[in-house]
């Protein structure tokens, strides 16, 4: 590897390490799902049980544990705080990030696209936003893409294939079903490689066998403690129930895919739209390119059949995107002109520009900037941490702000339960939390004010305590 290689490979780390960590911690956790899975975390570690997960001590048994479990030993170094709650989040997305770089080289011998791969994910602002949080999503990302690395490295030597089986079961204790999505990826690449030698390797099998005992005690012991009302809850209510839900637009996704996934989506679709008509050339010019394409097309399409749809869904797309992409990018510069190559290697630098730039405009303005999503859980924060400082026996109540996690979190040292106002001011004593939008369109302030006083008020949120 050249010097100047060396030189962009320690840029690219520094450059994760930056996006990745810096002021992991700044912010409180957001609603709904990063609150959330942070107060089950948070019931569990006060009560020291890491098999069956509670919230507002209630069973919490519909997600696996091993994302749980990993915070349990940053946050028993480093403390209960949102740093170390979020650090195995963002931790596992670097992993990923180097993982599409690895499954670049392994199958390419090409230190340009395994470090183009690499760059184009680290500036997908989607992917980042997501592993800076406490969420599932990018953690199964990261066990997907190494499975499918030590599943390619299984074709030489078959003892890699051990490994595939340790992050089959990792991805299905991050995020069950989504984590076994990596079987369809496997064979698209044995399709487009023509390698099946693997359904004859024993060593495969013994993988399989070593992520069923991996995943089966968690399971056998939920299943023991609480019998068919677990299998129910888990399979039944977390994963048919979401595609039979009522659905949701099919442009729900492509639209958040140009919205937060930019420029590399634009990117992405010109390719493709680029290559119609030149499938064979494909195939035979770089095969990763269309494997990687067929697992992105196939993991869209698995998540776009759901009823139930949420943006953060898609996250173990990027890496498979970030592989097809660079896979593109490069061989159209080696069979380009001298002149070309120059203005497609400027545009390409531009576009990793353009990406850093987008990254860090999610994280801190959309994350952080006035309005944002950062901004309105700060307030609940504040509220929370002011009714947990309170000594009281008054109700807790909202008019039109359904947003409760963040303050349940931070409000945790006092059992409350948040719920609609009736708009009886007669039943004083209690709290009331009103979105500052509603006190403005009704008037509300003067007439709410005749019987209360302002405890907090923010620009997003005002709480009031009827007398």
């Amino acid at each position: 590897m050249s010097v100047s290689k060396n030189w962009l490979f320690g840029a690219l780390f520094c450059s994760a390490l930056f996006l990745f960590l810096f002021r992991l911690g700044a912010f409180p956790f957001l609603d709904y799902d990063e609150a959330t899975y942070a107060l089950v975390f948070s019931e569990s570690f006060q009560s020291g049980d890491f098999l069956s997960f509670t919230r507002h001590g209630q069973l919490e048994i519909d997600k696996p544990p091993l994302l749980y479990w990993l915070m349990a030993g940053s946050v028993w170094i480093f403390g209960e705080n949102e740093f170390a709650m979020r650090l195995p989040a963002a931790l596992l997305g670097l992993a990923a990030v180097w993982g599409a770089g690895l499954v670049a080289w392994q199958l390419t011998k090409n230190k340009w696209k395994a470090l183009l791969a690499s760059a184009i994910l680290l500036t997908i602002g989607d992917f980042i936003f997501a592993a800076r949080q406490v969420r599932m999503d990018v953690p199964v990302a990261a066990a997907i893409i190494f499975a499918l690395y030590f599943f390619i490295r299984g074709w030489d030597k078959q003892k890699w294939y051990l490994g595939f089986g340790i992050c089959l079961a990792a991805g299905a204790l991050f995020k069950s079903v989504i984590g076994l999505l990596i079987f369809p990826v496997i064979l698209i690449f044995s399709a487009v490689y023509f390698r099946w030698d693997w359904l004859k390797s024993g060593y495969f099998w013994v993988g399989e066998v070593l992520a069923l005992l991996l995943i089966a005690p968690w399971f056998w012991y939920e299943t023991a403690q609480f019998g068919t009302g677990f299998l129910q809850k888990f399979f039944t209510h977390s994963i048919t129930s979401r595609f039979t839900k009522d659905p949701v637009s099919w442009l729900y996704y492509p639209k958040f895919l140009f919205q937060l996934a930019q420029p590399w989506i634009t990117v992405f679709a010109l390719i493709l739209l680029g290559i119609i008509g030149k499938f064979n050339f494909w195939r035979k010019k770089d095969p990763l390119a269309i494997a990687s394409l067929g697992s992105v097309l196939f993991i869209f399409v698995f998540f776009e059949a759901a009823s139930f749809k949420l943006f953060y869904y898609l996250e173990p797309i990027y890496p498979f995107l970030a592989i097809f992409v660079s896979c593109a990018l490069v061989n159209f510069f080696e069979t380009a002109e001298r002149a070309s190559q120059k203005r497609l290697l400027a545009g390409v630098c531009a576009l990793l520009i353009i990406g850093f730039v987008s990254v860090n405009w999610q994280i801190w303005e959309i994350g952080g900037g006035q309005g944002s999503e950062y901004a309105l859980a700060k307030e609940e924060k504040d509220i929370g941490q002011y009714l947990a400082a309170q000594n009281f026996s008054e109700k807790v109540y909202s008019s039109n702000f359904y947003n409760y996690e963040t303050i349940y979190y931070y409000g945790r040292k006092k059992n409350f339960n948040l719920t609609p106002f009736r708009g009886d001011l007669n039943e004083a004593p209690f709290f009331l939390i009103i979105p500052n939008s509603i006190l403005r369109v009704y008037d509300l302030d003067s007439k709410i004010q005749e019987k209360s006083r302002i405890v907090y008020t923010g620009e997003i949120l005002t709480m009031f305590e009827a007398r």
